[in-house]
C-alpha cells in the first residue's frame, strides 16, 4: 500500500519489511543473522537520532518464543490483529539508519492511516526479551 515515511518511525510501529534487503544492506547491523530471510513484520523498538532498531516477528510457534499478546496489537490488517504472533528471536535485531528501514518497507501492506502498532507494554516485553538474549548476539552491541 504505502512505504513508511520518516516521521512514522518510532517505537511500537510494526511494518512488513524486506528482510533480505536489510540483511544485504551494509549500513544495517544484523545481530544474529538468520538462514532464511523473507518479507515479514518487524516492530520498531528503539529510535535515536535517525537510527533505529527493529525486531522481526513470526506466526510460527516455538516454545522459547515470546508471544505477542493480542491486547498489544492495534491497527493494521486482520492478520496482524487476529493471527497468533511471536517475537522471532530476541538475539535477532536489526539496527541502522531509518532510511534503510524506509526503503525495506516498499511492500508495506498498510498506509499511514492504518499502520500496525504495538502498545508500549508489548514493546517493553520485546525489549526485555532482547536484553535476555544479549549473550547470543554475534554482531556488535545492542543499541
Amino acid at each position: 500500500m504505502a512505504q513508511l515515511a520518516p516521521e512514522e518511525v518510532r517505537p511500537g510501529l510494526v511494518a512488513h519489511l524486506d528482510q533480505t534487503r536489510l540483511t544485504n544492506d551494509a549500513s544495517v547491523l544484523d545481530r544474529h543473522p538468520q538462514r532464511d530471510t523473507e518479507p515479514r513484520p518487524f516492530v520498531c523498538v528503539c529510535v535515536n537520532g535517525g537510527q533505529s532498531t527493529w525486531a522481526p516477528l513470526t506466526s510460527t510457534f516455538r516454545r522459547e518464543r515470546l508471544k505477542i499478546e493480542a491486547a498489544w496489537r492495534t491497527g493494521g490488517i486482520d492478520m496482524w490483529r487476529d493471527r497468533v504472533c511471536y517475537l522471532n528471536d530476541g538475539a535477532n535485531t536489526y539496527s541502522g539508519p531509518d532510511s534503510s528501514f524506509l526503503a525495506a518497507s516498499a511492500e508495506e501492506l498498510t498506509d499511514a492511516a492504518t499502520r500496525s502498532r504495538m502498545a508500549a507494554e508489548g514493546v517493553a516485553a520485546v525489549k526485555a526479551e532482547i536484553e535476555r538474549q544479549r549473550r547470543r548476539r554475534v554482531n556488535g552491541k545492542e543499541a
